[in-house]
């Protein structure tokens, strides 16, 4: 006689399936939750960091070229270029029009290679790109800008001061016929993270105005940070007090 042993065969029941699935679905759901805030908190970082670094870049060059105005003019020689389409150009109240610095210096270095005899460098936006210009040589420095906002220290005491009275624009100078009274200039950027974008969900729902030196800049759309960088720079070529210590 043949005897047979009887096994226990065990399944999931459809109760376990359904729980088994439902987790899944919930622990897919909280990783694709995570996965999309990294990538937006990534995407943030990145445009903060474009903005910053364009700012920073396009300051720095200025500030370097801006510097040697005057260095090595005669006194017979302007340390500015004209106030004219080629060379200093005011953009006025018009918050979507650039100025234009033209600096004359007859050695050393400037953004756009070196200075060998009386030149005219001049720095100016094209198409949202900072660019310099040296003996009809353009040189592109940074992408991601859209005002350049330019104004003038004037010393009126240079007897009792060795800084600025007051900053002005370039045709506010230029009535006076005061150039020779310029010993500083404040430059402005309004900059964006250019490529790099917000995440949507960040965005303002309408762009936001930033003042520039006084000129009222509204961004063209909310998918791009925007900001406005400043400095001044002490024209230490032209200061009779500073070129002396």
């Amino acid at each position: 006689m043949t005897n047979f042993s009887l096994k226990s065969y065990r399944g999931f029941s459809m109760i376990s399936l359904l729980i088994a699935s439902a987790l899944g679905v919930f622990i897919t759901a909280a990783a694709g939750r995570v996965f999309i805030s990294s990538k937006a908190s990534f995407n943030l970082r990145t445009a903060v960091s474009a903005v910053n670094e364009n700012g920073r870049y396009g300051l720095s060059d200025i500030r370097r070229t801006v510097a040697m105005t005057g260095r090595g003019v005669s006194a017979g020689q302007p340390a500015f270029g004209s106030v004219s389409a080629s060379g200093i150009v005011d953009g006025g109240n018009d918050a979507t029009a650039s100025d234009t610095i033209a600096i004359n210096y007859a050695t050393g270095n400037s953004c756009a290679g070196p200075v060998t005899g009386f030149s005219t460098v001049r720095i100016k936006l094209e198409n949202n790109i900072l660019t310099c210009e040296l003996n009809g040589v353009e040189v592109p420095l940074v992408s991601g800008v859209h005002l350049l906002r330019v104004l003038y220290g004037v010393m009126d005491n240079p007897m009792s001061s060795s800084s600025a009275s007051r900053y002005i624009t370039a045709d506010a100078v230029q009535s006076e016929s005061n150039w020779e009274s310029v010993v500083s200039m404040r430059i402005g950027l309004i900059v964006s993270s250019d490529t790099s974008t917000i995440p949507r969900h960040m965005r303002d729902a309408t762009p936001v105005t930033i003042d520039l030196l006084g000129l009222t800049f509204t961004p063209p759309d909310t998918e791009h940070l925007y900001r406005a960088v400043t400095t001044t720079v002490v024209l230490r070529n032209l200061n009779p007090i500073i070129s002396r210590q």
